[in-house]
Protein backbone atom coordinates (compact mmCIF):
# COMPACT_ATOMS: atom_id res chain seq x y z
CA UNK A 1 0.00 0.00 0.00
CA UNK A 2 1.38 3.41 -0.98
CA UNK A 3 1.71 6.13 1.62
CA UNK A 4 0.80 9.76 1.00
CA UNK A 5 1.35 13.02 2.84
CA UNK A 6 -0.75 16.17 2.56
CA UNK A 7 1.21 19.43 2.71
CA UNK A 8 -0.26 22.92 2.82
CA UNK A 9 2.04 25.84 1.99
CA UNK A 10 -0.30 28.59 3.19
CA UNK A 11 1.21 31.28 5.42
CA UNK A 12 -0.59 32.63 8.49
CA UNK A 13 -0.02 36.16 7.19
CA UNK A 14 -1.94 35.40 4.00
CA UNK A 15 -4.84 34.07 6.03
CA UNK A 16 -4.96 37.01 8.44
CA UNK A 17 -4.81 39.68 5.75
CA UNK A 18 -7.53 38.07 3.66
CA UNK A 19 -9.71 37.44 6.70
CA UNK A 20 -9.49 41.08 7.79
CA UNK A 21 -10.36 42.28 4.29
CA UNK A 22 -13.33 39.93 4.03
CA UNK A 23 -14.64 40.84 7.52
CA UNK A 24 -14.59 44.52 6.55
CA UNK A 25 -16.38 43.71 3.29
CA UNK A 26 -18.94 41.61 5.15
CA UNK A 27 -19.65 44.45 7.58
CA UNK A 28 -19.89 47.04 4.77
CA UNK A 29 -22.31 44.88 2.76
CA UNK A 30 -24.38 43.88 5.83
CA UNK A 31 -23.41 40.23 5.46
CA UNK A 32 -23.82 39.84 1.70
CA UNK A 33 -20.10 39.14 1.23
CA UNK A 34 -20.09 36.26 3.74
CA UNK A 35 -20.98 33.44 1.28
CA UNK A 36 -18.25 34.66 -1.06
CA UNK A 37 -15.73 34.74 1.80
CA UNK A 38 -16.51 31.12 2.72
CA UNK A 39 -16.12 30.03 -0.91
CA UNK A 40 -12.86 31.99 -1.32
CA UNK A 41 -11.40 30.66 1.93
CA UNK A 42 -12.04 27.00 1.05
CA UNK A 43 -10.69 27.61 -2.45
CA UNK A 44 -7.55 29.20 -0.99
CA UNK A 45 -6.94 26.21 1.27
CA UNK A 46 -7.47 23.69 -1.52
CA UNK A 47 -5.26 25.57 -3.98
CA UNK A 48 -2.32 25.62 -1.57
CA UNK A 49 -2.61 21.95 -0.57
CA UNK A 50 -0.50 19.31 -2.30
CA UNK A 51 -0.44 15.53 -1.95
CA UNK A 52 2.89 13.75 -2.12
CA UNK A 53 3.48 10.04 -2.53
CA UNK A 54 6.06 8.82 -0.05
CA UNK A 55 8.66 6.81 -1.93
CA UNK A 56 11.53 7.67 0.38
CA UNK A 57 12.21 7.68 4.09
CA UNK A 58 10.42 10.18 6.25
CA UNK A 59 13.62 12.18 6.87
CA UNK A 60 14.27 12.54 3.15
CA UNK A 61 10.68 13.68 2.66
CA UNK A 62 10.97 16.33 5.39
CA UNK A 63 14.18 17.63 3.82
CA UNK A 64 12.47 17.89 0.42
CA UNK A 65 9.64 19.91 1.97
CA UNK A 66 12.15 22.28 3.60
CA UNK A 67 13.91 22.80 0.25
CA UNK A 68 10.57 23.49 -1.42
CA UNK A 69 9.53 26.01 1.24
CA UNK A 70 12.77 27.95 0.77
CA UNK A 71 11.73 28.61 -2.82
CA UNK A 72 8.82 30.69 -4.01
CA UNK A 73 5.78 28.89 -2.57
CA UNK A 74 3.37 30.72 -4.83
CA UNK A 75 4.91 29.31 -8.01
CA UNK A 76 4.59 25.62 -7.17
CA UNK A 77 4.45 24.75 -10.87
CA UNK A 78 7.72 26.53 -11.56
CA UNK A 79 10.24 24.37 -13.39
CA UNK A 80 13.15 25.62 -11.27
CA UNK A 81 11.56 24.40 -8.04
CA UNK A 82 10.70 21.05 -9.61
CA UNK A 83 14.28 20.73 -10.82
CA UNK A 84 15.64 21.62 -7.37
CA UNK A 85 13.51 18.91 -5.76
CA UNK A 86 13.96 16.31 -8.50
CA UNK A 87 16.82 14.57 -6.74
CA UNK A 88 14.60 13.95 -3.71
CA UNK A 89 11.70 12.53 -5.71
CA UNK A 90 13.58 10.56 -8.37
CA UNK A 91 14.17 7.53 -6.14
Amino acid sequence: MKKYKIVNSLNIGDVLIQTIIWVVLTLCTFGLALPFFIYYFFKLILNTTEIYELECTYDEFEEAIKVRKRGNIHSHNDAAIKKKNADYWSK
